[in-house]
């Protein structure tokens, strides 16, 4: 059981050492060889094995509890990949935290670890579809084991909140897994205004990224389009993403049903003049550059939306994570008919959870209509300067529509 302890305190040293470049490149490096040798399955078996006979252990060696929160302190710093949380979960990550909860405060006392698990970690673990259906399995399993202890402890409510996301999150699932779940496409051929369920549509057998209603739009698509130019990049580029096609189709649903929902009423950038000035001021010094609408679920798993100039976040990413000449040259010629949707999520190794590393997904948006990007755009460009809110709001409720 020490050998866990040393363990710990070695990917304890590393996880909290300064966040250099070269620091960094050295933990995306290790953590996976980490990870694939079972680190985080046996730090949450030995950290849960110790809480579940921590009395007895207390008494015979006072060690023992030093050794569970080193355990569980290095784990909070590795669950920010979504496989090393799931591999924690089936290790039995949540029975780990509810008895760990439901000691005396005092032995608690300055395990943040805990409260960052709860408030941050989990709830941004769930935007991944294996966590969530892990999720599904685990959490009934938990109530058994949940009692007054628990539900007095300082910790309750940052629980209850995480299982009321997670159950929302785990009906989204089981909707996307209905066989009356239809996914929606738009023709990639610019020039059509098709939309419809995805299987009325084929896609580019090279790229696989592109979809077409008809073989004469793949065509047109082919040569003026430009896709001729760009297939074999597209597919390079969609090769170096290591998130499944089931994550990414979850996180893709996930996002259009918040935005559907909220429909830009918590978009602050939005609602603020100061704002307003700024993203106005970046259209007319350059009147080519898009807006993107951002939703970061990095934080705490619910989305916190602002709209930003593409040209300044395509700056901002240093790891080449969107192909951004694609969506570039499909915005441009889609007469003002796509919004970009931009979702960020916690993904890797970081000094703390808020600069852990963010992993960025691009989300294409296609209306039958000018998009409300196109309307603000106009308003940006165009009007005389002056205060736009109430304008912005007149055309907040436009409709959404994501393929």
């Amino acid at each position: 059981m020490f050998s866990f302890h040393y363990l710990a305190s070695f990917l304890g040293d590393l996880e909290y050492c300064d966040d250099s470049e070269h620091t960094m490149d050295r933990k995306f490096t290790l953590w996976p060889v980490l990870f694939a040798s079972g680190v985080v399955q046996s730090l949450t078996t030995a950290s849960r094995i110790i809480s579940e006979t921590n009395a007895r252990l207390q008494n015979e060696n006072a060690s023992f509890p030093a050794i569970h929160f080193q355990c569980l302190e290095t784990l909070h710093g590795l669950l920010t990949w979504h496989h090393a949380m799931l591999e924690s979960l089936r290790a039995g990550l949540l029975p780990l935290i509810v008895r760990t909860a439901s000691m005396p405060k005092e032995n608690t006392e300055g395990v943040d670890a805990l409260q960052t698990l709860l408030d941050h970690i989990l709830p941004g673990s769930t935007v991944s579809y294996t966590v969530v259906a892990e999720l599904k399995v685990q959490l009934p399993a938990v109530d058994s084991i949940i009692g007054p202890e628990f539900q007095n402890s300082r910790y309750a409510s940052s629980w209850e909140s995480f299982v009321s996301l997670a159950r929302r999150r785990i009906d989204l699932m089981d909707e996307m897994d209905t066989k009356a779940s239809v996914v929606f496409k738009a023709c990639d051929n610019m020039d059509c205004d098709t939309m419809g369920p995805k299987t009325n549509f084929k896609r580019c057998s090279n790229c696989r990224e592109a979809y077409y209603c008809s073989v004469d739009c793949q065509k047109i698509d082919w040569g003026s389009g430009g896709h001729r130019k760009r297939c074999h990049s597209i597919r390079t580029h969609s090769l170096k993403n290591d998130l499944d096609a089931k994550n990414r189709a979850f996180m893709r649903r996930l996002l259009r049903a918040d935005l559907v929902e909220r429909r830009y009423e918590e978009a602050l950038s939005l609602h603020d003049p100061g704002c307003l000035f700024f993203l106005r001021d970046t259209m007319r010094r350059d009147p080519s550059d898009l807006l993107v609408t951002v939703l970061d679920y990095s934080a705490n798993g619910y989305p916190r939306m602002h709209i930003e100039g593409l040209a300044q976040l395509r700056a901002d990413d240093e790891r080449g994570a969107v192909y951004w000449e694609e969506h570039i040259a499909r915005a441009a010629r889609s007469r003002g008919r796509m919004e970009l949707h931009l979702m960020l999520v916690r993904d890797g190794p970081g000094s703390d959870w808020v600069h852990r590393r963010k992993r960025w997904l691009m989300f294409p948006q296609r209306s039958e209509y000018p998009s409300f990007h196109h309307a603000l755009l106009q308003i940006f460009r165009h009007r005389e300067e002056t205060d736009e809110t109430e304008t912005v709001a007149q055309i907040m409720n436009s409709a959404v529509k994501i393929h």
